[in-house]
């Protein structure tokens, strides 16, 4: 019965090639563990955990239809004990899953990642500061313009080696970054060579720009920006800075934190930004949530949450994400539109004029492509991001939107980036040059994204299309919403909002349990 059920699963797209090919090597001889172990570690768990939490959401997801959910709680029980019998049975191939405990199974190779990436965050938070601070530093700090819980974190930044400030949009998180870097090197008589970090190419620009705009930099201070894969793939074995930013840290797997770790000496002065609420990394693990759960047993890891919103623009914006991100149920279903947030109902059948009206804009120059943007959780159907796409088109238009889709290093483009392809020219243009389109076939239109592509990225205006009966994590409703620095535009109703943030998917990693174990030794 279970081959039949996950063949009937496969047929109807619930499980992928990918999760079966993978099932198959953990479990040769078939059954659920091998199914529910590779789906899993394709969510981005990093380790299964067997409990109710995380076993019934699979099996529902894989085993039932929208139509059969509330009345096959007896199937439910019914897989759900022949799991628990292969699990008791360690039915694994035991060269492919390490049994970890009684609860707990991960693959060898993450669970090894996970275990170096816990030492790797050890060593460069214990080590003292190579960079030692002149007594004028923190006369400096006094007399900065900031919030009592911003002065707070940029006096503990000042100590630490390794510091993770955390906060929402508006909280001063780069003004506070930007201010302790002006005060830093502007305590030295030599120059000091500062690093810029972030996961994609659009996030790098924003950080830049966001510490122009919020600090003044000495003339002679060496500063680089770049994105972390082309930090990881330089040919430097260490990556030399006095002081290394690293911002959209929630964006960061641990795999790639773990590359990016590896090449930076001890004693160099690390500071990640980011907002934990989020959405988790496409690859697996939750490093940036870890390091924030770690400091009460690596008491030299500081951390710091910003709680206070600065902006005075955009209230109402900053008013919604907060009821999202608290999942302030009663606050969402009775929400109203405003001149910054506007609600579209569903009209099946006008759904294509109003998305056309609600997203006339012609694009020129890559200065256009942060002023709007299409949002949908998904690729397929007719709310995903394809469908969209090619409703969105114009194909008499010289310049069109495009994102890249996959890394090319040897142009400097990332998976994520936005840029124009010039029809005419035959050019892919970004921010910072311009290439042959031929030369990089790897990118997809960009009218719509879906809203993992859009992290890393503000707009003006985002348009977030709420797919009909849509149940998700209410982390990829909250990353939309902070897509929007003045108007956001919601194709849905009510109902749909609360049923958008129903759900909270916790990713099961062992990375705060791994640093505990380090800590005490």
């Amino acid at each position: 019965m279970v081959h039949s059920l996950i063949q009937r699963a496969l047929a109807e797209r619930r499980l992928s090639q990918i999760d079966c090919m993978l099932a198959e090597q953990i479990q040769p001889q078939g059954g659920l563990l091998g199914v529910f172990m590779a789906k899993a570690f394709r969510q981005g768990h990093c380790a299964v955990l067997f409990d109710e939490e995380m076993i019934d959401p699979f099996l529902a997801s894989v085993f039932i239809d929208d139509q059969q959910r509330c009345a096959d709680l007896d199937f439910l029980q019914q897989m759900r004990r022949s799991l628990e019998r292969e699990w008791k049975a360690h039915a694994f191939a035991s060269h492919q899953v390490v049994s970890i405990d009684d609860r707990y199974a991960a693959f060898p190779a993450v669970d090894a990642m996970e275990q170096r990436l816990a030492e790797e965050i050890v060593r460069l938070a214990r080590a003292q500061p190579s960079l030692s601070l002149p007594p004028s530093l923190h006369h400096r700090l006094a007399q900065l313009s900031l919030s009592d819980e911003q002065y707070t974190a940029v006096v503990g930044m000042s100590r630490a080696s390794l510091s993770c400030i955390a906060g929402g949009p508006g909280t001063g998180k780069t003004y506070l970054v930007g201010q302790f870097l002006a005060a830093l090197c502007a305590s030295f008589d030599q120059p000091l060579r500062i690093g810029l970090f972030a996961p994609t190419g659009r996030a790098v620009q924003t950080l830049v720009q966001s510490l122009e705009r919020a600090c003044f930099f000495e003339q002679d201070d060496i500063i680089e920006s770049q994105t972390i894969h082309k930090a990881v793939r330089s040919s430097q074995e260490w990556l030399s800075y006095h002081c290394m930013i690293i911002d959209e840290s929630s964006m960061i797997d641990s795999q790639l934190l773990l590359q990016f770790f590896q090449k930076i000496p001890s004693g160099t002065r690390v500071i990640m930004v980011g907002d934990p609420d989020q959405l988790p990394p496409i690859d697996p693990g939750k490093p940036f949530c870890d390091l924030l759960q770690s400091s009460k047993y690596l008491t030299s890891l500081y951390t710091a949450f910003l709680t206070t919103c600065h902006r005075t623009s955009s209230q109402d914006l900053q008013s919604f994400a907060r009821a999202v991100r608290s999942r302030d149920l009663a606050a969402l279903s009775s929400w109203t539109s405003s001149e910054e947030i506007r609600f579209i109902p569903y009209m099946p059948h006008e759904f294509s004029t109003f998305i056309r009206e609600v997203t006339s804009m012609a694009v020129q120059s890559c200065d256009d492509l942060s002023r709007q943007i299409v949002l949908s959780p998904i690729r397929k159907g007719i709310f995903g991001t394809e469908s969209l796409n090619h409703l969105l088109s114009e194909p008499s238009t010289q310049m069109e939107p495009i994102v890249i889709s996959q890394n090319r290093y040897d142009f400097d483009v990332m998976n994520g980036d936005l840029g124009l392809l010039d029809k005419k020219g035959g050019l892919l243009c970004f921010q910072h040059q311009s290439i042959p389109s031929v030369l990089c076939p790897s990118f997809e239109r960009a009218y719509a994204l879906t809203v993992h592509k859009s992290q890393g990225s503000e707009f003006d205006h985002v348009v977030f299309v709420l797919p009909h009966r849509a149940i998700f994590d209410f982390r990829l409703l909250y990353t939309a919403v902070t897509r929007a620095r003045k108007r956001l535009t919601i194709f849905g109703n009510s109902s749909g909002l609360v049923q958008a943030v129903s759900s909270r998917e916790e990713r099961v990693t062992r990375l705060v349990e791994k640093i505990q174990k380090l800590h005490v030794l």
